[in-house]
């Protein structure tokens, strides 16, 4: 999902760990599925996804501290998507958790937005420094004006 830098268009938002502002996401999300005339299976993807991320930030990385933010950036290339999720967390054993979800009943209440986001995007990535964890979600789009050109 490369794209040029001078391609895209980059939305970012800030919010304070707290679940209230998941609506917030919801919205910026919906607008985003709007200006990329998604149909509804693709916006849904993308607001499961999403919405998932920034639970996970809010409730895993940040602890609901709402002192702590939770930053998403969302990256418009021609052909595709680029949301990045950022929080203050010391992140976590993805390959443990991974294994344990082949393993566990499918109707376990925690551990499946992992699973989900990457059904339902074409890259799930987690990168995890000293200073937070970072979720990026990438996915492919329909071109817009039909040439890739965004007019």
């Amino acid at each position: 999902m490369s794209a040029h830098k001078n391609n895209g268009h980059k939305i970012c938002v800030s919010l304070p760990s707290n679940v209230n502002m998941l609506g917030l996401i919801d919205k910026v999300v919906e607008g985003l599925s709007e200006y990329l005339n998604l149909d509804a299976e693709a916006h849904n993807a993308l607001a499961i996804s999403v919405i998932e991320a920034g639970t996970n930030a809010i409730q895993h990385g940040n602890q609901y501290d709402e002192s702590k933010l939770v930053d998403l950036a969302f990256e418009i290339y021609p052909r595709s998507l680029k949301i990045t999720v950022k929080d203050k967390g010391r992140g976590f054993n993805l390959n443990q958790v991974e294994s344990e979800l082949k393993d566990a009943d499918p109707l376990r209440f925690r551990g499946r937005g992992i699973l989900i986001m990457r059904e339902l995007m074409d890259e799930v990535d987690f990168d995890f420094t000293k200073t937070g964890t970072t979720v990026t979600l990438a996915k492919s789009v329909p071109a817009r004006g039909g040439d890739g050109d965004s007019s």
